[in-house]
Protein backbone atom coordinates (compact mmCIF):
# COMPACT_ATOMS: atom_id res chain seq x y z
CA UNK A 1 0.00 0.00 0.00
CA UNK A 2 1.48 3.02 -1.06
CA UNK A 3 1.28 6.42 1.35
CA UNK A 4 -1.13 9.20 -0.04
CA UNK A 5 0.22 12.31 -2.28
CA UNK A 6 0.57 15.56 0.06
CA UNK A 7 -2.08 16.68 -2.17
CA UNK A 8 -4.75 14.37 -1.46
CA UNK A 9 -3.82 14.51 2.44
CA UNK A 10 -4.01 18.12 2.12
CA UNK A 11 -7.50 18.14 0.45
CA UNK A 12 -8.75 15.58 2.55
CA UNK A 13 -7.32 17.95 6.03
CA UNK A 14 -9.21 21.08 4.69
CA UNK A 15 -12.42 18.75 4.38
CA UNK A 16 -12.17 17.63 7.52
CA UNK A 17 -11.48 21.54 8.68
CA UNK A 18 -14.43 22.72 6.59
CA UNK A 19 -16.76 20.25 8.16
CA UNK A 20 -15.56 20.84 11.72
CA UNK A 21 -16.27 24.78 10.96
CA UNK A 22 -19.78 24.40 9.80
CA UNK A 23 -20.81 22.05 12.43
CA UNK A 24 -18.86 24.94 14.95
CA UNK A 25 -21.09 27.55 12.88
CA UNK A 26 -24.47 25.17 13.42
CA UNK A 27 -24.03 25.00 16.73
CA UNK A 28 -22.95 28.12 17.69
CA UNK A 29 -26.37 29.57 15.59
CA UNK A 30 -28.28 26.79 18.22
CA UNK A 31 -26.63 28.46 20.81
CA UNK A 32 -27.39 32.24 19.74
CA UNK A 33 -30.83 31.41 18.98
CA UNK A 34 -31.29 30.33 22.39
CA UNK A 35 -29.28 32.57 24.23
CA UNK A 36 -31.36 35.27 22.05
CA UNK A 37 -34.78 33.69 23.22
CA UNK A 38 -33.69 33.99 26.98
CA UNK A 39 -32.44 37.59 26.71
CA UNK A 40 -36.35 38.07 25.26
CA UNK A 41 -37.68 36.13 28.32
CA UNK A 42 -35.30 38.20 30.76
CA UNK A 43 -36.52 41.47 29.08
CA UNK A 44 -39.93 41.30 29.52
CA UNK A 45 -39.40 40.21 32.96
CA UNK A 46 -37.53 43.28 33.52
CA UNK A 47 -40.37 45.13 31.96
CA UNK A 48 -42.73 43.59 34.16
CA UNK A 49 -40.97 43.85 37.07
CA UNK A 50 -40.47 47.69 36.17
CA UNK A 51 -44.41 48.03 35.65
CA UNK A 52 -45.09 45.98 39.07
CA UNK A 53 -42.36 48.65 40.63
CA UNK A 54 -44.11 51.59 39.62
CA UNK A 55 -47.76 50.62 40.65
CA UNK A 56 -46.28 50.08 43.93
CA UNK A 57 -45.06 53.01 43.93
CA UNK A 58 -47.47 54.71 43.01
CA UNK A 59 -50.10 53.12 45.40
CA UNK A 60 -47.56 53.77 48.13
CA UNK A 61 -47.29 57.66 47.24
CA UNK A 62 -50.86 58.03 47.00
CA UNK A 63 -51.43 56.31 50.75
CA UNK A 64 -48.98 58.24 52.36
CA UNK A 65 -50.65 61.43 51.06
CA UNK A 66 -53.76 60.24 52.22
CA UNK A 67 -51.81 59.99 55.29
CA UNK A 68 -50.34 63.23 55.34
CA UNK A 69 -53.24 65.13 54.28
CA UNK A 70 -54.93 63.17 57.51
CA UNK A 71 -51.92 64.57 60.00
CA UNK A 72 -51.81 68.18 58.92
CA UNK A 73 -55.58 68.71 59.63
CA UNK A 74 -53.79 68.25 63.25
CA UNK A 75 -52.16 71.07 64.32
CA UNK A 76 -49.79 68.95 66.78
CA UNK A 77 -49.39 65.73 64.16
CA UNK A 78 -46.30 66.56 61.64
CA UNK A 79 -45.69 64.06 59.37
CA UNK A 80 -42.04 63.13 58.38
CA UNK A 81 -40.65 62.55 54.71
CA UNK A 82 -42.48 59.40 53.04
CA UNK A 83 -40.65 56.46 53.94
CA UNK A 84 -37.66 54.90 51.52
CA UNK A 85 -38.42 51.70 50.66
CA UNK A 86 -36.41 49.28 52.59
CA UNK A 87 -33.65 47.74 50.01
CA UNK A 88 -33.81 44.04 52.87
CA UNK A 89 -37.98 43.95 51.72
CA UNK A 90 -39.02 41.00 49.79
CA UNK A 91 -41.45 41.87 46.57
CA UNK A 92 -42.99 38.67 47.20
CA UNK A 93 -44.13 38.87 50.32
CA UNK A 94 -45.79 42.71 49.46
CA UNK A 95 -49.20 41.42 50.33
CA UNK A 96 -48.05 40.25 53.75
CA UNK A 97 -46.17 43.85 54.39
CA UNK A 98 -49.71 45.52 53.34
CA UNK A 99 -51.82 43.14 55.79
CA UNK A 100 -49.39 45.35 58.33
CA UNK A 101 -49.42 48.56 57.80
CA UNK A 102 -53.25 48.68 56.69
CA UNK A 103 -54.51 47.70 60.22
CA UNK A 104 -52.09 50.07 61.49
CA UNK A 105 -52.87 53.13 58.84
CA UNK A 106 -56.82 52.23 59.88
CA UNK A 107 -55.71 52.42 63.91
CA UNK A 108 -54.38 55.71 63.46
CA UNK A 109 -57.11 57.05 61.53
CA UNK A 110 -59.65 55.79 64.48
CA UNK A 111 -57.20 57.17 66.80
CA UNK A 112 -56.79 61.01 65.18
CA UNK A 113 -60.55 61.09 65.15
CA UNK A 114 -60.91 60.52 68.75
CA UNK A 115 -58.59 62.56 69.41
CA UNK A 116 -60.14 65.95 67.09
CA UNK A 117 -63.93 64.76 68.20
CA UNK A 118 -66.14 66.52 67.90
CA UNK A 119 -64.53 67.83 64.50
CA UNK A 120 -64.09 65.17 61.90
CA UNK A 121 -60.93 63.97 59.53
Amino acid sequence: MTAPDPVSRYKALLGLAHQAEQEFREQESVRAAKLGGELFEAGRAVEAATKHEAEVVGEVTAWWSDVTAKLLRVSWAHPGPRPKPDPAGHPELLEDYLAEVVPKTEALFAALRRAVWPRKL
